[in-house]
């Protein structure tokens, strides 16, 4: 943890310290609310992207159990790339780390009066315990994860230390609190793409096959949020020359975000032909709809991971076994595809042959057909 994050929390605890007093504490005895007098309720999910696609499948249920029901978000300024346009919401407000904003925000919330507000997350966070609280004074305070600050919360669901479960399955246990079943049949919800979106790769993908489609599309992930995750060139390139020296119909697409595209340019250079880079300041939302369409995606522990999965594509993920973080953010609902890197947290000693050999297992196990979204 890094020295300004250490200043954080020490702030966050000490303004915690202070205002205590003054947070409402949760019922005893909860009572799961009436599904007909149930109408408008808030997520708290102020995080990163993957969290928020593993979040989709917990309120894609809800829908159908209450297909009424409105369901609102505070977003991150992150996050907010990947739904601003997405139908599951009716409302998407910001939560930007600004106090005079976020007070704006918060206000703006309060007129909405919600009837459940739904901490996501699964930790015990001074942000999301004060926005529960004066995001809604008087409504239904759901959680998840929570330890230290459970007993202001009406309904708090906390998965074993040594749980299994994926986020996914652990963030679908919320659904106890409304007394209702998961409902969508495999627990894969993709983001939100539009059709002009998804024409527009697909004229890029014709394009780069040139009317070859037998050709198999391999993405191949080179951002990753902290170095630790950062796999590097040498490997990434002695990896798709093994790939594309025993598979003559594959395609490698590089992915970066926007400003990292040297990486990509970087590998691009040393090949003739069959790797090709994601269209340049492709959004997230572009992301999404380029990574539906491959039969692969290999990626560093990302959000991207949770991305092919939500769109059922299999996924070879870079993971370090820190904390065994991975057992519950691997790629979901997948046998094979977790590669794991023993040395410390980080990813860099993962070898070449790993992940070759694990994509040599995927392609024997007939799981890179091509997927219909």
């Amino acid at each position: 943890m890094n020295f300004l994050k250490q200043i954080e929390f020490k702030i966050k605890d000490g303004f915690f310290f202070i205002f205590q007093l003054l947070l409402k504490k949760g019922t005893a005895d909860y009572k799961i609310p009436d599904s007909k007098q149930l109408n408008k309720i808030l997520i708290l999910r102020p995080d990163r992207i993957g969290d928020t696609v593993c979040t989709f499948p917990l309120i894609d249920s809800l829908k159908e159990n209450f297909p009424e029901l409105k369901i609102s978000i505070f977003a991150s300024s992150k996050n907010y790339l990947l739904i601003k346009h997405d139908p599951r919401f009716d409302k998407i407000f910001i939560y930007r780390r600004n106090i005079f904003r976020d007070i704006k925000e918060v206000f703006a919330i309060r007129r909405e009066k919600y009837q459940c507000v739904v901490d996501l997350l699964a930790d015990d966070s001074v942000t999301t315990l004060f926005l529960s609280q004066f995001c809604s004074v008087s409504s239904r305070r759901i959680s998840l994860g929570k330890d230290k600050f459970k007993k202001y919360y009406d309904f708090n669901y906390r998965p074993e230390p040594d749980c299994e479960k994926h986020t996914v399955d652990i963030n679908l246990k919320l659904l106890d609190a409304f007394g209702s079943l998961c409902t969508i049949a495999d627990r894969h919800a993709p983001p939100f793409v539009d059709s002009a979106t998804h024409d527009k790769i697909d004229n890029f993908l014709n394009t780069i096959l040139n009317n070859s489609p037998e050709q198999k599309l391999i993405g191949f992930n080179l951002s990753a949020r902290g170095e630790n995750r950062n796999w590097g060139y040498e490997k990434s390139k002695e990896l798709i020359s093994k790939i594309l020296e025993s598979n003559d119909n594959c395609t490698i697409i590089l992915i970066t975000a926007p400003n990292e595209r040297f990486k990509a340019d970087r590998i691009e250079k040393q090949f003739d032909k069959h790797v090709i880079q994601i269209p340049p300041n492709s959004s997230l939302t572009e992301a999404s709809a380029l990574i539906s369409k491959l039969d692969m995606l290999i990626s560093p522990d990302t959000s991207l991971v949770h991305i092919g999965r939500s769109v059922r594509i299999p996924v070879i993920g870079l993971y370090t076994a820190y904390k065994k973080v991975y057992r519950q953010w691997r790629p979901f609902n997948q046998e094979d595809g977790l590669v794991l890197s023993y040395g410390g947290d980080d990813v860099f000693n993962i070898t070449v042959e790993q992940v070759f050999d694990e994509f040599n297992k995927m392609k024997q196990n007939n799981i890179t057909a091509k997927k219909q979204v």
